[in-house]
């Protein structure tokens, strides 16, 4: 019989509850959870809902170890509850956890959006206690968000692929070390990739303005893949002003 899981996690912004049920392979419920918010402490809710942002801002260095075990012990204890929690941690056989948010397909709410960057594979029954991940459970997120504005730019037979690096350090941000990250990127193509592929990359760097991407990708045709290098916040990417 497969140990794999599937959580699924229903939202209701207004009141600020998330129902989660716990179903087997063959889709029977296992155990389900309903959780209030409003009975979680702000301070845990940010770190619930953005861990690297919290520990960033409010933890000190040498005590971020420390805080995410907390912060699994949250998840375990205020989230997921002892039914569900309990089903999840006492295998360490090799396994998956496939998370759904089924209302990601609507407009996503804030709650919607909070739950689907929770890091479940931290949680922990106690602070010296292992995590999810250390007893071999994996996690696959299956968050089925609105239609995209734009799809994928399929590649044409004998077309090269083009490639488009962003490195959008905004001023005033925390460094990045985007230039050895540059540097690295450079080398690798010139190196391994442009003398055995039909690869073509771009860069753009200095402080890039929306107004930057959108001429470079409309005068290159759109780009098969891209990778972006900045800071960001919930559904957010930042970009420097004009």
């Amino acid at each position: 019989m497969s140990d794999d899981l599937t959580l699924t996690i229903a939202t209701d912004e207004a009141k600020r509850l998330a129902e989660l049920r716990l179903l087997d392979t063959s889709g029977v419920q296992l155990a389900c959870r309903s959780v209030d918010f409003t009975e979680i402490p702000a301070g845990t809710r940010n770190a619930l809902f953005d861990l690297r942002k919290y520990l960033r801002y409010y933890v000190d260095p040498p005590l971020h170890e420390q805080e995410m075990r907390k912060v699994g012990v949250a998840i375990a204890e205020k989230v997921l509850g002892k039914d569900i929690f309990v089903r999840l941690w006492q295998s360490e056989s090799s396994r998956t956890l496939t998370i759904v948010l089924p209302q990601a397909a609507a407009e996503a709410n804030e709650l919607t959006i909070g739950m689907a960057r929770i890091p479940w594979e931290i949680a922990r029954p106690a602070m010296g206690k292992e995590t999810l991940a250390e007893r071999n459970l994996r996690l696959v997120h299956q968050v089925a968000w609105r239609e995209p504005a734009s799809h994928a730019l399929p590649l044409q037979d004998g077309e090269e692929l083009r490639v488009l690096f962003v490195f959008a350090e905004a001023r005033g941000t925390h460094p990045l070390g985007m230039r050895q990250e540059r540097r690295l990127l450079v080398e690798l193509f010139e190196k391994k990739i442009y003398p055995q592929r039909k690869v073509v990359a771009h860069f753009l760097g200095h402080g890039v303005t929306r107004a930057q991407l959108l001429e470079q990708v409309q005068a290159h045709n759109g780009y098969h893949v891209v990778h972006w290098s900045g800071h960001g916040a919930t559904n957010t990417l930042v970009l420097c002003e004009p």
